[in-house]
């Protein structure tokens, strides 16, 4: 017996117009892109396919790039849920001011090693 069920009839297809969804897998994809790259540059001794693989993986981490600060800023700027005594509540920047309010997190994510 099937307990899930579709509440209208275009099967899910309705997450293609949300344009964070189409950000996230399309970032997905050129990481994905740029891993097979390097997996080639450092595991394949042909020197054709390792230049080939060195000119693609720059468009590839660079398209990589270009969507995952895209994605980072959609993320930040999107509403989320909270919780308080009176209940649940739709929070507009839920994200963003939780990075604020967590300073930790923020030095963490802006800290870079070298």
């Amino acid at each position: 017996m099937n307990l899930s069920s579709w509440t209208n009839h275009t099967y899910g297809l309705e997450a293609i117009l949300n344009p964070f969804n189409v950000a996230f897998g399309v970032t997905i994809f050129f990481l994905a892109r740029a891993q097979a790259s390097l997996y080639f540059i450092n595991n394949i001794n042909e020197a054709l396919i390792v230049q080939r693989a060195r000119k693609q993986l720059k468009y590839d981490a660079l398209l990589f790039v270009g969507f995952f600060l895209i994605v980072t800023v959609l993320l930040l700027l999107m509403s989320g849920i909270a919780y308080s005594k009176e209940g649940f509540e739709i929070v507009s920047y839920k994200f963003l001011h939780n990075l604020i309010d967590t300073p930790i997190l923020l030095i963490s994510l802006l800290r870079t090693k070298t």
